[in-house]
Protein backbone atom coordinates (compact mmCIF):
# COMPACT_ATOMS: atom_id res chain seq x y z
CA UNK A 1 0.00 0.00 0.00
CA UNK A 2 1.17 3.19 -0.97
CA UNK A 3 2.05 6.06 2.20
CA UNK A 4 -0.87 7.84 3.58
CA UNK A 5 -0.27 11.64 3.36
CA UNK A 6 -1.18 13.11 6.89
CA UNK A 7 -2.83 16.63 6.63
CA UNK A 8 -2.61 19.13 9.32
CA UNK A 9 -4.97 22.33 8.82
CA UNK A 10 -3.94 25.33 11.02
CA UNK A 11 -7.42 27.83 10.15
CA UNK A 12 -10.99 26.06 10.34
CA UNK A 13 -12.82 29.50 8.98
CA UNK A 14 -14.46 30.02 5.86
CA UNK A 15 -11.79 29.06 3.39
CA UNK A 16 -10.95 25.77 4.82
CA UNK A 17 -14.21 24.39 5.44
CA UNK A 18 -15.33 25.03 2.45
CA UNK A 19 -12.85 25.03 0.10
CA UNK A 20 -9.80 22.59 1.45
CA UNK A 21 -11.21 20.51 3.49
CA UNK A 22 -13.89 19.44 1.16
CA UNK A 23 -11.34 18.71 -1.56
CA UNK A 24 -9.08 16.71 1.31
CA UNK A 25 -11.47 14.88 2.27
CA UNK A 26 -12.24 13.40 -1.65
CA UNK A 27 -8.46 12.92 -1.86
CA UNK A 28 -7.67 8.60 -1.31
CA UNK A 29 -4.12 8.82 0.27
CA UNK A 30 -4.79 11.55 2.74
CA UNK A 31 -5.68 11.54 6.12
CA UNK A 32 -6.57 14.83 7.94
CA UNK A 33 -5.24 14.07 11.26
CA UNK A 34 -5.14 17.62 13.31
CA UNK A 35 -7.45 20.80 13.40
CA UNK A 36 -6.19 24.01 14.49
CA UNK A 37 -7.98 27.13 15.00
CA UNK A 38 -7.88 29.84 18.02
CA UNK A 39 -11.61 29.37 18.78
CA UNK A 40 -11.61 25.56 19.86
CA UNK A 41 -15.08 24.90 18.77
CA UNK A 42 -14.65 25.66 15.06
CA UNK A 43 -11.36 23.18 15.25
CA UNK A 44 -13.66 20.83 16.93
CA UNK A 45 -16.74 21.24 14.41
CA UNK A 46 -13.88 20.66 11.33
CA UNK A 47 -12.47 17.71 12.77
CA UNK A 48 -16.00 15.64 13.46
CA UNK A 49 -16.17 16.66 9.72
CA UNK A 50 -13.53 16.01 7.58
CA UNK A 51 -11.15 14.21 10.28
CA UNK A 52 -10.16 10.72 10.32
CA UNK A 53 -11.29 8.93 14.36
CA UNK A 54 -9.54 10.41 16.66
CA UNK A 55 -8.20 13.65 14.81
CA UNK A 56 -6.04 16.06 16.99
CA UNK A 57 -7.71 19.40 18.17
CA UNK A 58 -5.14 22.19 18.71
CA UNK A 59 -6.07 26.01 19.67
CA UNK A 60 -2.32 26.70 19.12
CA UNK A 61 -0.48 25.97 15.86
CA UNK A 62 2.92 25.45 17.15
CA UNK A 63 1.46 22.77 19.21
CA UNK A 64 0.43 21.23 15.71
CA UNK A 65 3.68 21.66 14.39
CA UNK A 66 5.27 19.13 17.00
CA UNK A 67 3.36 16.17 15.64
CA UNK A 68 5.83 14.35 13.83
CA UNK A 69 2.74 12.15 11.72
CA UNK A 70 2.02 15.35 10.20
CA UNK A 71 3.52 15.36 6.79
CA UNK A 72 1.56 18.40 5.15
CA UNK A 73 0.06 21.65 6.70
CA UNK A 74 -2.48 23.55 5.00
CA UNK A 75 -2.37 27.38 6.09
CA UNK A 76 -5.71 28.60 5.80
CA UNK A 77 -5.54 31.51 8.13
CA UNK A 78 -5.80 34.98 8.10
CA UNK A 79 -3.42 36.92 5.37
CA UNK A 80 -1.49 38.37 7.88
CA UNK A 81 -0.36 35.38 9.62
CA UNK A 82 0.24 33.49 6.41
CA UNK A 83 4.36 33.96 5.93
CA UNK A 84 5.22 33.58 9.92
CA UNK A 85 2.60 30.62 10.26
CA UNK A 86 4.45 29.07 6.82
CA UNK A 87 7.68 29.71 7.87
CA UNK A 88 7.78 27.82 11.48
CA UNK A 89 5.85 24.94 9.42
CA UNK A 90 8.53 24.50 7.03
CA UNK A 91 11.27 24.58 9.90
CA UNK A 92 9.27 21.90 11.90
CA UNK A 93 9.74 20.06 8.96
CA UNK A 94 6.39 20.24 7.29
CA UNK A 95 5.37 20.62 3.79
CA UNK A 96 3.23 23.64 3.70
CA UNK A 97 -0.02 24.62 1.50
CA UNK A 98 -0.23 27.98 1.98
CA UNK A 99 -3.63 29.92 0.89
CA UNK A 100 -3.46 33.14 -0.98
CA UNK A 101 -2.08 35.77 -1.18
CA UNK A 102 1.00 34.06 0.29
CA UNK A 103 2.44 37.16 1.90
CA UNK A 104 1.43 40.80 2.72
CA UNK A 105 5.24 41.98 1.43
CA UNK A 106 7.73 41.13 -0.85
CA UNK A 107 10.18 40.75 2.23
CA UNK A 108 7.52 38.01 4.06
CA UNK A 109 6.82 36.32 0.83
CA UNK A 110 11.37 36.32 0.04
CA UNK A 111 11.71 34.85 3.63
CA UNK A 112 9.09 32.39 3.02
CA UNK A 113 10.74 31.43 0.16
CA UNK A 114 13.98 31.26 2.03
CA UNK A 115 12.97 29.07 4.56
CA UNK A 116 11.75 26.54 2.09
CA UNK A 117 14.81 26.28 0.26
CA UNK A 118 16.38 26.34 4.22
CA UNK A 119 14.57 23.49 4.55
CA UNK A 120 14.20 21.58 1.35
CA UNK A 121 10.61 21.45 2.07
CA UNK A 122 8.36 21.25 -0.81
CA UNK A 123 5.91 24.87 -0.88
CA UNK A 124 2.54 25.38 -2.38
CA UNK A 125 1.34 28.87 -2.35
CA UNK A 126 -2.00 29.78 -4.29
CA UNK A 127 -1.94 32.64 -5.88
CA UNK A 128 -4.41 34.61 -8.74
CA UNK A 129 -0.57 35.09 -11.16
CA UNK A 130 1.62 32.37 -10.38
CA UNK A 131 4.41 33.45 -12.66
CA UNK A 132 3.91 36.86 -10.73
CA UNK A 133 3.89 35.76 -7.68
CA UNK A 134 6.79 33.58 -8.03
CA UNK A 135 8.96 36.50 -9.87
CA UNK A 136 7.48 38.69 -6.75
CA UNK A 137 8.82 36.24 -4.28
CA UNK A 138 12.18 36.23 -5.39
CA UNK A 139 12.07 33.10 -7.67
CA UNK A 140 14.18 32.75 -10.31
CA UNK A 141 11.71 31.08 -12.83
CA UNK A 142 14.29 30.34 -15.28
CA UNK A 143 15.81 27.87 -13.40
CA UNK A 144 13.35 24.33 -12.41
CA UNK A 145 12.85 24.57 -8.64
CA UNK A 146 9.84 21.85 -8.43
CA UNK A 147 7.95 24.66 -6.44
CA UNK A 148 4.32 25.11 -7.20
CA UNK A 149 2.24 28.04 -7.20
CA UNK A 150 -1.95 27.54 -8.32
CA UNK A 151 -3.60 30.11 -10.31
CA UNK A 152 -7.14 29.65 -9.14
CA UNK A 153 -7.70 33.19 -11.02
CA UNK A 154 -10.25 33.66 -13.82
CA UNK A 155 -12.61 31.06 -13.57
CA UNK A 156 -9.90 28.14 -14.52
CA UNK A 157 -7.12 26.24 -12.02
CA UNK A 158 -4.10 26.20 -13.73
CA UNK A 159 -0.60 25.16 -11.90
CA UNK A 160 2.62 26.11 -12.78
CA UNK A 161 5.70 23.92 -11.31
CA UNK A 162 8.27 26.77 -11.12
Amino acid sequence: MDKIIKVGIIGCGGIGNSKHLPALKKVPGVEIVAFCDIIRERAEKSAEKFGVEGAKVYEDYKELLKDESIDVVHVCTPNRSHSFITIDSLEAGKHVMCEKPMAKTYKEALAMCEAAERTGARKVFLEEEPKVAAVGAGMDISKPSGNMVIDIGGGTTDIAIL
